[in-house]
């Protein structure tokens, strides 16, 4: 005999019964083997029968229901409106139901719950594609930029370093290297192409002012309202801050763009909408870059960067210039 039995979470079926007496098939859709498109059937009926008492039973099933339960009255309160107890959904986070384990983490994300780091921390590990994207979705929305710094955002001697000095880390899995910096210009600006003996190679002039040239187009006249391109960083005389490296090649200040990856975006729980304006403006910014005879040889949802905004369609920015060359003119097009 166990001294301390685990307690399991019980439905209370039959005070719902009670209240409502015309729905037969109550317990039906709250047992334990039901899918969560059941429980969220048997809940649409128990609304439309009688809300006040429905959401009242809803407030006890998202404290004492099975982890399933639990997981869809949450989602029913978040959609009424109410506030949600985020003990209990943290708490969820740990289920062994796939379901409840994946909305719980997406949820913990869409509320931008702060304490919730460490747990979008540790399911960027998960061998769940859908926990993955959900933590790297919640942690964009926080702020905490996961695919850029790889971590060092969760190091206050990086972000927050005592004195003067500027920590820098260069960031790895790159084709040209990426220098973060740390201090009062985390998260504002990178150093990218300078050498380094992992990355020999800084940006070429020829692929720098491909650069330039898509920086300095017309995207107002084109049918923007804000330069889509990765910003270089200016001088106060207005000149652009990239430096030679004894190669030859350049290495450049470039502005963080704060928002999520597309393909993070495109994966986690955003309107079809959007998810579709973000998928043309990708094609549209590609195509445009080829306009102006710039071909960009990966247009990969990775290498754009998605910026919400509180009023209109989200904004939708191109970064890494590291594969870019000028098209060449045909003898034809000379002549």
């Amino acid at each position: 005999m166990r001294l301390f039995p685990s307690r399991k979470p019980r439905v209370r079926i039959s005070t719902i019964s009670k209240d409502f007496p015309s729905i037969e098939q109550v317990d039906w859709y709250f047992r334990e083997k039901a899918s969560p498109h059941d429980i969220h059937t048997g809940i649409a009926q128990l609304l439309a029968t009688n809300r006040d008492k429905a959401l009242m039973h809803l407030r006890v099933l998202a404290k004492t229901g099975t982890d399933k339960t639990r997981m869809v009255a949450l989602e029913t309160l978040k959609s009424a409106g109410e506030d949600l107890p985020i003990k209990v959904l943290m708490a969820l986070t740990n289920s062994e139901n796939k379901y409840t384990h994946w909305r719980s983490i997406d949820l913990l994300g869409d509320l931008g719950i702060k304490k919730a780091i460490p747990i979008f921390m540790k399911a960027l590990s998960s061998s769940d594609p859908l926990v993955r994207a959900s933590a790297a979705s919640g942690l964009d929305k926080l702020g905490v930029n996961m695919s850029l710094y790889q971590g060092k955002n969760m190091d206050p001697t990086f972000t927050r370093p005592k004195g003067k000095i500027v920590p820098r880390v260069v960031q790895e899995k790159t084709h040209q290297s990426t220098t973060l910096l740390g201090g009062r210009f985390y998260n504002k600006v990178l150093i990218k192409g300078k050498r380094t003996q992992a990355h020999p190679e800084g940006y070429t002039a020829e692929k720098l002012s491909v650069w330039l040239r898509a920086l300095g187009h017309d995207w107002k006249n084109a049918g923007w309202s804000y330069n889509p391109v990765e910003p270089i960083l200016q001088k106060p005389n207005g000149k652009y801050r990239y430096y030679p490296n004894k190669d030859g090649t350049y290495r450049v200040s470039v502005g963080v763009i704060k928002g999520q990856n597309a393909g993070s975006y495109l994966l986690t729980k955003n309107s079809q909408r959007n998810k579709a304006f973000v998928t043309d403006q990708i094609h549209r910014i590609t195509q445009e870059l080829a306009k102006i005879g710039i071909n960009y040889a990966h247009p990969k949802p990775e290498n754009f960067i998605v910026q919400p905004r509180l009023f209109g369609r989200p904004r939708v920015y191109v970064i890494d210039f590291d594969y870019v060359w000028e098209f060449k003119k045909s003898k034809e097009s000379k002549k």
